[in-house]
């Protein structure tokens, strides 16, 4: 009974508050009564049914997971409201982009800063792309023009002399009739040259083209071109200085385009410079390539031109009236170029003279079986 007062009632003379513990000695249990003299120090007794706490423990762990849920569902609409901002920003922007309203740019920040970085160059392209397009089409459109203008000027001397010569009111000696024919035929073989500048044109635009390969003697080749050109009429007192480091040059290519390419540079040179200039033609082998080269000393090409006259459709300014054509006569000779594997490259000064080198690579060896064209 003095324990269980002890432990029950604060010790007056002590001033001190009572535990009880146990402990476990080696035969024998012990129970102790410890007291601590703090005025401040109070003893309470916890009672709980087992099945309560657990019901309680139930329901209070549904309540955080409830709470809990609600913050993370808050925090998450708020992060994702952050986040979702600017990606409606890059949808927007696309949806510019697909309806050809190149403006867009944004300045590139937080976490999408490289997208909004690359949204801005495609913006930037796709405007650069836009902008050459509708240079493109300008270009396209005057070439339709200028060439079906050219087209019927052959067309309305043909159908014009025709009606002549059909026309029962009028009587023609037989040199008159041959003089007409003349025209005819010269007219016929220029709107069969346009077409044709057409067609290849197209297929090496669009990589429908075989090459028929043979051993050809390059200086050979550019020597019958030279001549070809010199006995044209029109180009007749012109002026061409013909070199080669070698008498024999051979390589595989298509004869026929090359022939084309190495004609239409020559004619360019003649149709772009007066009459008393002249024009330096030479092939060049090295130990892994050969260059035909095409040189002149007059006019030159502005800067502003020197980076289009590969481009179809373009036919430069101040040409003249003697430049006549499809206007693809050098777009035609750099495809060929490029579908021999070579690389054609232009330098030019405005009143110093133009400089073109179709360079070609990788020359087989020569064969003594090989025939020299």
């Amino acid at each position: 009974m003095d324990m269980v007062q002890t432990y029950k009632y604060i010790e007056k003379e002590l001033m001190s508050t009572v535990f009880v513990g146990e402990k476990q000695g080696k035969q024998q249990r012990y129970s102790y009564l410890i007291g601590f003299k703090n005025t401040y120090l109070e003893r309470n007794v916890l009672t709980y049914d087992i099945r309560s706490v657990v019901h309680f423990f139930k329901i209070g762990s549904l309540a955080v997971m409830g709470v809990d849920g609600f913050i993370a569902l808050c925090i998450a609409y708020l992060f994702s409201k952050k986040l979702t901002r600017p990606l409606h920003r890059l949808i927007d922007g696309i949806k510019q982009l697909a309806h050809k309203k190149y403006g867009v740019h944004y300045e590139p920040q937080g976490v999408y800063k490289d997208v909004f970085h690359h949204v801005n160059l495609l913006s930037a392209e796709l405007e650069a792309s836009e902008a050459e397009r509708k240079k493109l089409d300008r270009m396209k459109e005057e070439w339709i023009a200028n060439i079906t203008h050219d087209i019927k000027t052959p067309l309305a001397s043909i159908q014009g002399y025709a009606e002549m010569m059909r026309d029962k009111d009028y009587e023609f000696t037989t040199g008159e009739m041959r003089d007409y024919a003349e025209i005819i035929e010269q007219k016929s073989h220029y709107l069969k040259d346009v077409i044709e500048d057409l067609n290849l044109s197209t297929r090496l635009k669009n990589k429908n083209i075989t090459l028929n390969l043979n051993s050809v003697n390059l200086v050979s080749l550019v020597r019958s071109v030279i001549i070809d050109v010199l006995n044209d009429p029109r180009y007749s007192g012109r002026n061409i200085d013909f070199s080669y480091n070698e008498e024999t040059i051979q390589a595989k290519v298509d004869d026929l385009l090359i022939r084309r390419a190495v004609s239409n540079l020559i004619y360019n040179a003649m149709v772009h410079n007066a009459e008393d200039t002249v024009i330096e033609v030479g092939v060049e082998k090295t130990a892994d390539s050969v260059a035909m080269i095409i040189e002149d000393h007059g006019k030159g090409i502005r800067k502003e031109e020197l980076d289009r006259i590969f481009d179809r459709y373009y036919r430069g300014t101040h040409t003249g009236e003697k430049h006549k054509g499809s206007g693809l006569g050098m777009a035609i000779a750099h495809d060929i170029v490029k579908a021999h594997g070579g690389e054609i490259r232009v330098t030019s000064e405005v009143h110093q003279g133009t400089k073109i080198e179709i360079r070609l690579h990788s020359l087989p060896e020569v064969h003594k079986s090989d025939e020299i064209l």
